[in-house]
């Protein structure tokens, strides 16, 4: 510590000549003090871009998603039989038995000597009502979903299937035929599939507005047409009776 009698000049003086003196420590410390702080820099600035990234995915997400976790032993309630993980099965059966949900995602990796298990299962809900346009025919049906975006694609729909498309030609006229149900995006009752279905007696929802993106292929929909509503899942319902001739 200088004495405070000496001027401040030759202070700095004695500083200059001691770094002179001391060139490679000198320059190691000032490395050593620009490093530390580009790090902590570095650190402080990754650690808020990756808190800012985590809360942007999980707005994304949005309120229609439910995270099913494993249940966990309690001492307050013992003697229950709580499960310790979940399965691929445990999946399954929500998208089969929870006609409100949309998919079931399962994520977060396995647990070990568990085959097929997972600590986490993300399950997005949606309304049970996936689209709506105008019915054109009586009744309701229900089928696996088959999606069609050209007539050959069409031309796989199998006997019972729920055809799917933006809009039919006269080269799905045989797809249309096989189908049990018609859904398509275009709208009008003077349509071509409209005219064709209305025709052959097969129950059509026209004007559902991006069918062919929301529908799952082999998902089972069913066919309101008298509300012209497509929901998700079986219904009890009543078949068309009679098959015009074209």
């Amino acid at each position: 510590m200088p004495n405070a009698t000496v001027p401040f000049r030759e202070t700095a003086s004695m500083a200059v000549a001691t770094l002179k003196g001391n060139r490679l420590r000198s320059l190691l410390t000032m490395l050593g003090i620009v490093i530390g702080n580009a790090s902590v820099i570095t650190l402080v600035g990754l650690g808020k871009g990756a808190q800012r990234l985590a809360d942007t995915q999980l707005n994304a997400l949005g309120p229609n998603v439910l995270f099913v976790v494993p249940g966990r032993n309690d001492t307050r309630r013992q003697g229950l039989d709580t499960p310790k993980t979940l399965i691929l099965e445990d999946a399954e059966a929500i998208a089969e038995q929870a006609p409100a949900v949309r998919r079931v995602v399962q994520t977060a990796g396995t647990l070990e000597g568990v085959s097929g298990s997972t600590d986490l299962v993300k399950v997005g809900i949606v309304s049970a009502v996936l689209g709506r346009g105008t019915g054109i025919g009586t009744g309701s049906v229900s089928g696996k979903v088959r999606l069609a975006q050209t007539p050959e694609e069409a031309a796989r729909v199998e006997n019972g299937e729920i055809l799917v498309v933006r809009e039919t030609t006269a080269a799905y006229l045989e797809a249309i035929r096989k189908a049990r149900g018609i859904i398509a995006e275009m709208e009008g009752r003077h349509s071509h599939v409209a005219v064709i279905a209305e025709r052959l007696g097969i129950p059509v929802i026209v004007g559902v507005a991006n069918a062919t993106n929301d529908l799952r292929q082999g998902e089972i929909v069913t066919l309101e047409i008298h509300q012209g509503v497509v929901h998700r899942g079986t219904r009890s319902h009543k078949l068309p009776l009679g098959v015009n001739p074209l």
